[in-house]
């Protein structure tokens, strides 16, 4: 009796496998023909093709900085806004190429414009591992972050 309540479960799990085995072609009520593709087949994104930077990509591997300290050194604190006291946090989405280059940027969040200047002259020499989508790598929207957050006295009070 048990066996019974287990056979809608099986047909469950064996209907996607017939679709797998049926022809590739089938034909629409209006007689075109639509193409039933599996995923390895499915080559969703042209190399030239830019991304959105919207959406939401899950990548084999997600681009990855390799010279990051490299730029926040070069970014440094500026010093105009180190001098007046300001703090704050500059977030930016990059695009790479598939080579792991720089190609443009948008800003997410500001900040103060001294940090926003800042950051946005260092970031055009970031050099990136590419992401990896289906083996091969793709271009890629990732976002950085940079604080700018000045050390506090020894006291542990801000000076102002």
């Amino acid at each position: 009796m048990k066996h019974y309540l287990l056979m809608p479960l099986v047909a469950l799990w064996l209907f996607p496998l017939s679709l797998h085995a049926q022809n590739t072609t089938e034909q629409s009520p209006d007689t075109e023909e639509v193409g039933v593709m599996d995923a390895e087949a499915v080559d969703f994104r042209a190399q030239n093709e830019t991304p959105d930077p919207n959406a939401f990509v899950l990548h084999e591997r997600e681009p990855r900085p390799t010279n990051m300290d490299e730029i926040r050194g070069s970014i440094g604190y500026p010093a105009a806004a180190k001098k007046e006291g300001i703090e704050g946090k500059v977030m930016v989405r990059v695009l790479i190429d598939e080579e792991g280059n720089y190609m443009r940027h948008m800003v997410i969040r500001e900040g103060n414009p001294m940090l926003l200047e800042a950051v946005e002259k260092g970031i055009v020499n970031l050099k990136f591992e590419p992401a990896i989508l289906a083996g091969n790598p793709v271009k890629a929207w990732t976002t950085i972050p940079f604080n700018f957050q000045l050390s506090l006295p020894k006291d542990g009070k801000k000076k102002r």
